[in-house]
């Protein structure tokens, strides 16, 4: 009883392993979304509520689905290019900003995203200087 492939062989841990990371990654980014929509400024931040967006990348990471209309779409996969000189860009300026006292200024605000995505963007990323040297 179970699937079977055309050689005969059980295939039923294969199916059971595919529909688990099928279901990690379902969970992983409704845990990610759930963050999103539902956190607020009141909360306590960070804390134990910085575990479900993490737990929530960790299931996606685990999952490893290559396949996925999720992950594997021209968007995503920029997105993952990009992720690190972006990261590499914001936590700076928004710590300057903080010091600075401009944290919660409109104009430094938009200020800050734009080079936070146009210049990594205009240069091809700081991968040439930051992320690939590291390797």
């Amino acid at each position: 009883m179970g699937y079977k492939s055309q050689s005969g062989d059980d295939l039923w841990p294969t199916v059971v392993v595919l529909k688990f990371f099928f279901l990690a990654e379902g969970v992983g980014f409704a845990l990610i979304i759930w963050a999103i929509a539902t956190f607020d400024p009141a909360m306590q931040w960070p804390g134990y509520l910085a575990l479900v967006p993490v737990v929530g990348a960790m299931l996606v990471l685990a999952a490893n689905r290559q396949r996925s209309w999720l992950t594997a779409n021209p968007l995503a996969r920029q997105l993952g290019a990009s992720s690190y000189s972006i990261y590499l860009w914001h936590w700076p300026l928004v710590v300057l900003l903080t010091y600075a006292g401009e944290q919660a200024n409109p104009q430094w605000m938009v200020a800050g995203g734009e080079v936070t995505f146009m210049e990594p963007a205009a240069e091809g990323g700081t991968d040439d200087w930051g992320e690939v040297v590291t390797r």
